[in-house]
Formats: structure tokens, sequence, C-alpha cells
């Protein structure tokens, strides 16, 4: 929901800061580069260590991130602070929630991760009126210190629920499902990675150019 509020502020961030709409967007343009850079990292750190820990750092990214722009005077606070620090915390935004929900459920895998992120589209529907909501009422840079508030408090309260399951605790599945999957190199070396590669670059295009 926070992410899909970045258009409802460039209105308000271009009055105050003097900068065109065009300038205050880069803002997003860094917090898309520093999510693409910063997944492999948290993709890798969940493997490794789990989803808790990459987890927290999301939601501390995020948190801080929405906190320090309704501190910022200058637009390259703005890009550091709204680009990098809270694209950082974007960055798990997919990945930890289907680590967990596929190493959770062997059967009917697709319907649980279908239903957890139905609520992506509903922050889209959400999101923006309640930002524009605060923005109205109290300024954007308490809107920000309230989005900001509430990531870092659901990032310290919730981050407890995030763990992976021991194996007798999987939904029980079929036979021929394998609960290690292909290694990194396999995938690489195969074609249906590299379609769904395709296929969410193409969607990420069409939904961030509008957002």
């Amino acid at each position: 929901g926070a992410q899909a509020s970045f258009s409802v502020f460039i209105g308000p961030l271009s009055e105050a800061f003097g900068g065109s709409r065009g300038l205050v967007s880069l803002a997003y343009t860094f917090n898309l580069i520093a999510s693409a850079a910063v997944g492999v990292v948290m993709g890798t750190l969940t493997d490794r260590k789990g989803p808790r820990l990459a987890a927290l750092l999301c939601g501390l990214f995020i948190g801080s991130g929405f906190l320090l722009a309704s501190r910022a005077t200058h637009l390259w606070q703005l890009y550091l602070t709204l680009g990098v620090l809270c694209g950082m915390g974007t960055a798990g935004g997919f990945i930890v929630p289907t680590v967990i929900l596929s190493r959770w459920f062997q059967t009917q895998r697709g319907l649980a991760l279908g239903l957890a992120f139905t609520s992506i589209g509903i922050s889209y529907m959400v999101g923006p009126p309640w930002a524009g909501y605060l923005i109205a009422n109290l300024g954007w840079r308490t809107a920000y210190v309230i989005i900001g508030g509430i990531a870092l408090l659901l990032a310290l309260s919730m981050v407890s629920f995030f763990r992976l399951p021991s194996d007798g605790a999987r939904t029980a599945g079929p036979s021929s499902v394998q609960a290690g999957g292909l290694s990194l190199r396999e995938a690489l070396g195969g074609s249906a990675f590299w379609v769904v590669f395709a296929v969410w670059g193409l969607q990420g295009f069409a939904i961030m150019a509008v957002t």
C-alpha cells in the first residue's frame, strides 16, 4: 500500500521542494533499482538464514525510509530515503512470503500463494485513497510518519510468525513433489525460469510505469 501510494505524494512533494514531477519521480526510479539489486541479497539471506531476518530488515528499511523522508529538506534526501532505503525494504516483499508458503504447502500451493497475494491487489485499492486522506488532513510529512511507524510496528510485531516448517509440519503432498527442487544452476539452464523472468519483467514494466 505504501509503495502504491507514491504517486499520490508527487504533487505535494513537487510543491514542497520546488521541483518538477519528473524530478520527484526519480525517487521511485531509484526505489525500483534498489529493490532489484537487493532482491538477490534478500533471496540469498532467506535461503541461508531463514525468512525472519530478511523480513525484519525489510520492515526496518521501509519504516526508517518513510520516517526519514518526513524530515527531508532537499530532493536528494528523498532519493536516498524513499528511493534507496524503501527500495531495499520492498526487495523482500515477494521473496519472503513466497518462500514461507512454498515450504508450508506442498499440496494446493498455488491456492495458498494466490490467497496470500490477493493482499497486494487490496493494498493497491486501499493504499492510495488512504494516503490521500492523510495528506489532505495532516500533510505529507505526517502521512510519511504514520506510514513509516506502521511499517516498523508490523516488522517488529509480526516477524516472529515468519518461520519455516519442520519436515513433519508440512502439508502432505504427492510422492512426486521434491522438497529440494532444482539447484540455481539447473534452473538457470532451463527455459521455464527465463519465461517466468520475462513475464514478471513485462508485467512489472506495465504496472510500475502506470504507478
